[in-house]
């Protein structure tokens, strides 16, 4: 099995990454260091992505993420490909829910990382409820604009 994946990879390699290989072989090396570095710091990123839509969008709801790299967050209503358009005027880049299902399921939902810098949280979750607000005005309606696709 082995050499038959070596030789599919060969005829399909363009070149090896030599220097990625070594910066994995060193950290693949420190993984019992560096592990327990990494789970503080997403566990920091999931707990103030949580405290921040707490306050900034109370009838947001949000799970508890016990592991991942997202918060898979229920925005109560039908809105993400039109939230994530506002948001994107405010320089947040974010992917509407119905990227990750079929036929406009989970539009009622937002992916949100957990593993960004407690300020780079803050400063999203601002635009999120500033673009929130800037939506909440408008009648939603079950038929997505045709550019939705490309979110």
């Amino acid at each position: 099995m082995i050499r038959r994946l070596l030789g599919t990879r060969a005829s399909s390699d363009i070149g090896t990454p030599v220097f990625e290989q070594l910066a994995t072989t060193e950290l693949v090396r420190r993984t019992a260091e560096l592990l327990p570095v990494r789970h503080a710091e997403l566990r920091a990123g999931r707990d103030a992505l949580t405290e921040a839509l707490a306050s900034a969008l109370p009838d947001w709801h949000v799970p508890h993420v016990d592991g991942g790299l997202c918060a898979w967050v229920n925005l109560g209503r039908p809105a993400s490909s039109q939230l994530v358009l506002a948001a994107r005027t405010r320089g947040v880049l974010i992917t509407a829910g119905p990227r990750f299902g079929l036929d406009g399921a989970f539009e009622r939902f937002l992916r949100l990382p957990i593993n960004k810098s407690p300020a780079e949280t803050s400063r999203a979750v601002d635009a999120l409820q500033l673009a929130w607000r800037d939506i909440s005005g408008l009648a939603l309606t079950p038929d997505l604009p045709a550019y939705a696709d490309m979110i």
